[in-house]
């Protein structure tokens, strides 16, 4: 699937995907266990309309979103106007950008289809010590279920937690892969 079909699918999806999200479920107790300290720069990436953002800034101070999707970037950046925080609208994979402290790809990793790819962009975006968060508010089995309507050049299944981060021990170590029935977290550091 190109980019263009990406985008248009997200878009799609833009108006309601707020309405979407039922609650926490999780996502602040996931994104607390996180690394992140005040005055770390971190890489919000595919972060729609923002959905972690201002956890995220809350933790960090500083945030950067990163989506392909124009309509989702509209909605978050009136959510944050005046907050300081930066989008840009731009496929992960192409991305540029001075290295980050910390990446966080929440809920969008299964839509990342082109693996080696994207490990090659996380080493590029992240500084030396820094981490990578893939989290998901949900287990394997409810994502495979949010996902079935979804297309599989647009999402893939996702491993157990632990064969999913073996794909990244060439680049980064492992500092956490679990996963139960309400979460699943990979934490990588560079």
């Amino acid at each position: 699937m190109s980019d263009l079909d990406e985008k248009e699918f997200f878009d799609r999806l833009a108006p309601n995907w707020d309405a979407m999200d039922d609650g926490d479920h999780g996502r602040k107790a996931l994104i607390a266990s996180l690394p992140i300290q005040k005055g770390m720069r971190i890489l919000d990436a595919a972060c729609g309309t923002g959905v972690i953002t201002g956890e995220l800034l809350s933790l960090s101070g500083k945030v950067v979103g990163v989506d392909i999707s124009p309509k989702m970037l509209e909605i978050a950046r009136k959510k944050y106007e005046g907050t300081g925080v930066i989008f840009h609208e731009a496929s992960l994979y192409e991305y540029e950008d001075e290295p980050f402290d910390g990446i966080v790809l929440y809920n969008a990793y299964p839509h990342f289809m082109e693996r080696e790819k994207l490990k090659e962009k996380l080493d590029a975006l992240l500084k030396k010590g820094g981490f990578v968060a893939i989290l998901h508010n949900m287990g394997r089995a409810k994502l495979d279920e949010h996902h079935r309507h979804v297309p599989t050049t647009i999402s893939r299944r996702l491993l157990p937690a632990k064969e999913e981060a073996r794909f990244y021990q060439d680049v980064f170590h492992v500092e956490k892969a679990e996963e139960d029935e309400n979460h699943y977290l990979i934490l990588l550091r560079k």
